[in-house]
C-alpha cells in the first residue's frame, strides 16, 4: 500500500495536483531508520523491514463528505478533482465519500491513494 500511495503522490506532483489543491501537498516520504525505541511504533517491531512514511498537508477542521454536507457545488469540484488526478495517469481505486474532504474554505480535497493505480 505504501508502494501505491508513493507512486500516484509522485504522479500527483509531477502533474501539479497537490500544488492545485486538489489534493494534500506531499512532502516526501522515507524509511524510518531506527524505531525500536519508539512506544507509537511497537506494532512495526516484529516486521522483517523498516517502516515507510508519506508526509503530506494536514487540514485543520477538515470533515469528510457524507450526506449530511454534500451540495451541487462539492459534487462538481470532487468531479474536478478526480479528473486532474486521472490526467497525472492515477486512478484512485476507493472514491468512497470517506476519501474526500470538505475543507474550512469550502473546498474539497481528494485523499487516501494506497489503493490508487499508476501508468
Amino acid at each position: 500500500r505504501f508502494h501505491n500511495e508513493k507512486r500516484a503522490y509522485e504522479h500527483l506532483l509531477h502533474f501539479g495536483v497537490c500544488a492545485k489543491g486538489f489534493v494534500p501537498q506531499c512532502y516526501g516520504w522515507f524509511t524510518l531508520p531506527d524505531f525500536e525505541g519508539v512506544s507509537w511504533l511497537h506494532p512495526f517491531v516484529s516486521d522483517s523491514k523498516a517502516p515507510n512514511a508519506i508526509l503530506i498537508q494536514y487540514f485543520e477542521g477538515a470533515v469528510k463528505l457524507d450526506v449530511e454536507n454534500i451540495t451541487v457545488d462539492l459534487a462538481e469540484q470532487a468531479l474536478t478533482a478526480m479528473s486532474h488526478i486521472h490526467d497525472a495517469r492515477v486512478l484512485h481505486y476507493d472514491t468512497y465519500p470517506r476519501n474526500h474532504l470538505v475543507l474550512p474554505n469550502g473546498r474539497i480535497a481528494i485523499i487516501d491513494f494506497d489503493a490508487a493505480l499508476t501508468w
